[in-house]
């Protein structure tokens, strides 16, 4: 699975594979031995937390940047189509509503100002009793031996 940027001139000479957008996380394009492309969405669904998938469907020409609209609207949310079936054995086309990913929102902060929205880690150094007490017993021998 390797990680590449997107260009319409990639995409129009990729082997097979798959391959995903270092632009838009979650982009995805998968090229299969009888040379046919499709453009996929991977996600986190928010209604049981495992990864999805989401057909956008087969590249045309100077179709990467739109492409990549739906990989940004899942930082905001999105809508996309899918079929129920029914316990009766009914089925119908819905369109539901996927969850803003706080992830995506996360690194797209994180890669656009690296400066504001970093990993941090912050250590505090709390003393227990004794080794408060070890260290005033240590300051009060500095001064009577000054």
């Amino acid at each position: 699975m390797p990680r590449v940027t997107l260009t319409d001139r990639f995409v129009s000479g990729v082997k097979t594979g798959d391959y995903f957008d270092t632009k838009s996380p979650g982009l995805n394009l998968r090229v299969t031995p009888n040379g046919v492309r499709t453009w996929f969405l991977i996600f986190t669904s928010p209604k049981d937390g495992k990864r999805a998938r989401v057909t956008l469907g087969a590249p045309r020409t100077k179709q990467t940047q739109s492409s990549r609209l739906p990989c940004t609207s899942a930082q905001n949310g999105f809508y996309y189509e899918t079929e129920k079936v029914f316990h009766t054995g009914r089925r119908m086309k819905v369109t539901e509503y996927a969850l803003p990913d706080v992830g995506a929102q996360r690194l797209w902060l994180q890669n656009r100002m690296p400066e504001v929205y970093r990993e941090q880690s912050v250590t505090k150094h709390q003393l227990t009793a004794d080794e408060a007490f070890l260290q005033f017993l240590d300051k009060m021998d500095e001064q009577s031996q000054a």
